[in-house]
């Protein structure tokens, strides 16, 4: 609940920092760090194309953020933070899901939230208006509404499937972002982007085709 408290809260101080296509596309290398991860913490032995995924889905956020070539904004330095420690709170999902129930876990991650929240907000609260109060009920119903449709669509369709239309995030905010903001993304953004896209799909199919194989060999034993 901590680390989630710190992801919400590098995820709105990027929204001001940086383009919102710039933003999306650098979120998209958390199955990458995902897969990383998995290997690190759970002991998930890779093979040679997943290796080959990570690598190439490393090189899309470095040609996104261009280290060397332009002066790094710290709004992309907060997304890759904010990215890490998601996923690291994914592999402590992974590993309370051993013992726990997924919704007393989602309940307690509420919970847990609220603390730093309030010590945080209580020196620079400043009591909303109307419309501002208007604009963060709507934040959180879509925020709820979010979690609900996706963890439906997990329910109903293959991972690879939702994940891969998952992408379609990328071309929505860049358009939101000129129509809104007046924001163009440079070339850089979508070469990268695409082959972000393109690693993290792979990685989520091959995992896709690891967990079918799973339950075959688990009928077979049977």
């Amino acid at each position: 609940g901590t680390i989630a408290f710190f992801v919400t809260t590098l995820y709105f101080l990027t929204a001001g920092l940086i383009p919102m296509a710039d933003l999306t596309s650098i979120t998209f290398t958390r199955p990458i760090f995902g897969a990383v991860a998995a290997i690190i913490v759970l002991g998930e032995i890779v093979g040679p194309r997943r290796w080959g995924a990570i690598v190439a889905g490393f090189i899309g956020m470095l040609i996104i953020v261009r280290p060397g070539f332009v002066d790094i904004n710290i709004g992309a330095i907060c997304i890759l933070v904010a990215v890490l420690m998601q996923t690291g709170n994914t592999m402590i999902v992974k590993i309370l899901t051993r013992t726990e129930q997924p919704d007393t876990i989602a309940i307690y991650h509420a919970i847990f939230m609220l603390p730093p929240a309030i010590i945080a907000a209580v020196f620079v609260w400043q009591n909303p208006t109307l419309e501002q109060l208007g604009w963060l009920v709507i934040i959180g119903a879509l925020g709820i509404l979010n979690q609900r449709m996706v963890t439906r669509a997990f329910a109903v369709a293959d991972a690879s499937l939702v994940l891969a239309l998952g992408y379609l995030r990328l071309p929505l905010a860049a358009l939101m972002g000129f129509l809104i903001f007046q924001e163009v993304p440079v070339i850089w953004v979508w070469i990268g982007g695409s082959i972000i896209c393109a690693a993290a799909a792979y990685i989520a199919r091959r995992e896709a085709i690891t967990a079918q194989e799973q339950k075959i060999n688990e009928r077979s034993a049977v």
